[in-house]
């Protein structure tokens, strides 16, 4: 993914963030949310220095979401726009640690959590709108979507509308989203 296309990225992020808090949401046919069990994972530092004073110096801990493995990822064009509704569901809700674990190892990889998460600090509200899905391969298949954010800025608030698509791959077991690409309309 370029440059661009990472702003572009952070941009719609952010912006749908802040749809999650206008009160809209995102239905479908049978309205349900698909299970995705999350747990928490603490990591802190194993090696902690003792300085000479004798006071021992241990880094701060660090919490990133994680998700526990499910053995029955069923792969189908209905699983994989639930699971982009549920994502951004999700995030419309600020239940950030729930969507960031729909999203691929190399995803997190180029948006670790913190920095994620912060891209929606100024989201008042976001709507997501699943335009379709289509079958790229028997390993993957390609969700389009519609989002309209709203950001709160010092002069007031500030819509934007995108489009875009995700891929909805099986990961380890799970169905996550991959190879987002997202452009402002």
């Amino acid at each position: 993914m370029n440059k661009n296309n990472s702003l572009y990225l952070v941009i719609i992020l952010i912006s749908l963030s802040v749809i999650g808090f206008s009160g809209w949401t995102i239905y479908s046919s049978k309205n349900k949310q698909m299970p995705v069990p999350v747990a928490t994972e603490t990591t802190t530092n194993k090696d902690a220095k003792t300085s000479s004073d004798g006071n021992s110096t241990v880094q701060p801990t660090k919490t990133v979401p994680k998700a526990t493995d499910t053995n029955n990822a069923e792969l189908s064009k209905e699983t994989a726009k639930k699971l982009v509704e549920n994502f951004y569901r999700e995030i419309e809700k600020k239940e950030y640690d729930k969507a960031y674990v729909k999203m691929s190892k190399g995803w997190q990889e180029e948006y670790p959590y913190e920095k994620w998460k912060a891209g929606y600090a100024t989201t008042t509200s976001n709507h997501a709108v699943i335009i379709g899905a289509s079958l790229v391969s028997k390993d993957k298949i390609k969700v389009d979507f519609k989002l309209h954010a709203v950001d709160k800025r010092a002069d007031g608030f500030q819509p934007s509308d995108f489009r875009g698509h995700v891929d909805v791959i099986v990961e380890n077991g799970k169905l996550v989203m991959d190879n987002p690409n997202i452009w402002k309309v």
